[in-house]
């Protein structure tokens, strides 16, 4: 898919149902994220299970990444700390995505994965 390739009404919906963005918003949404992201967000809309609360970049469940995605998960946790409070996983998914970048890995936090939910 390209920035300018129409969505399907069907892709549009998928969208909507796996992340709670409103209706309306659905087409701008996805033509403002870059084509990998959008990718990955339609991949996940189709293939994970709505009871996970939300899309997780679908690399987590690769059999190739998976376990580099974990560590890297473990990995920023112990850097970020134990401190407990608000926004401590926004902390820990910069950590995350900086720890995979340095391994040539491009990986989507839930944030980016769920524009239209709020972490806390």
């Amino acid at each position: 898919m390209t920035n300018e390739e129409p969505f399907s009404s069907a892709d549009l919906f998928e969208y909507h149902k796996a992340t709670g963005c409103p209706v309306m918003k659905v087409k701008a949404e996805l033509l403002s994220m870059e084509p990998e992201l959008r990718s990955r967000v339609f991949k996940a809309a189709l293939t994970q299970p709505r009871e996970w609360g939300g899309l997780r970049d679908p690399i987590e469940n690769d059999p190739a990444t998976r376990e580099l995605v974990g560590a890297a998960a473990r990995e920023a946790e112990t850097l970020v700390g134990a401190t407990a409070g608000r926004g401590r996983c926004h902390r820990i998914w910069i950590e995350q995505k900086r720890v995979l970048a340095l391994q040539g890995i491009s990986w989507f936090s839930p944030v980016e994965m769920n524009p239209w939910t709020v972490f806390d």
